[in-house]
């Protein structure tokens, strides 16, 4: 396989498991499944929203509060 085609088909491969990401923090908030959404993160994350920012463990607490 050449360079380029490679590369193209890594960025296919990386945009899908970012996608795959996003679809599983958005069910597990939807859901108040926390700890799918909690999967969603590093453990080193800080969350920034404006209103709270802090970790995320606290955020999804946070979140799931202000509906």
């Amino acid at each position: 396989m050449d360079a380029e085609l490679e590369r193209k088909l890594r960025e296919l491969v990386d945009r899908h498991e970012i996608h795959q990401v996003m679809l599983r923090y958005g069910r597990g908030l939807d859901r108040l499944d926390f700890d799918l959404a909690r999967s969603c993160y590093w453990d080193d994350a800080i969350e920034d929203h404006g209103n709270y920012v802090g970790y995320p463990d606290d955020f999804i607490a946070w979140a799931d509060g202000t509906t």
